[in-house]
């Protein structure tokens, strides 16, 4: 069974991007033919790569060279968005070089005293010779 054809009213309501299958078909050719001429870097539309072995191509772009257009052109620009004000940049901190020495501990932290399980201090390991 055929697949329809899909017309160039049912690609412009297409969603932003197309398989390439589905661009194939609209240009009359084979996928493999495309897939070809996309590695080529000869593919008549833009194309988006998804990894290294799969692309889709820009909905807008198959449009413009089926109308005859340039399909590589830029396309217009959505209207900008109005940005709110910045906010002013926070003061940046300053710290007292001596209160940051508080910071930090300064004298050597010994470990606890080892202990016997009767409570008795444990005896001085010796270096053995």
């Amino acid at each position: 069974m055929d697949t329809p054809v899909p017309s160039l009213d049912d690609l412009r309501n297409d969603p932003p991007t197309i398989s390439v299958r589905r661009a194939a078909l609209v240009l009359g050719v084979s996928p493999s033919h495309c897939h070809t001429l996309i590695r080529k870097d000869e593919f008549p539309c833009r194309v988006i790569p998804l990894g290294t072995r799969r692309h889709q191509v820009v909905t807008g772009s198959l449009v413009a060279l089926l109308e005859g257009r340039d399909a590589f052109a830029p396309t217009t620009a959505a209207p900008a968005v109005e940005r709110a004000e910045e906010t002013p940049a926070e003061p940046e901190l300053q710290v007292d070089p001596a209160e940051v020495e508080s910071w930090f501990v300064t004298e050597p932290i010994m470990p606890p005293t080892l202990r016997r399980p009767g409570g008795e201090p444990a005896p001085e390991a010796t270096p053995t010779e």
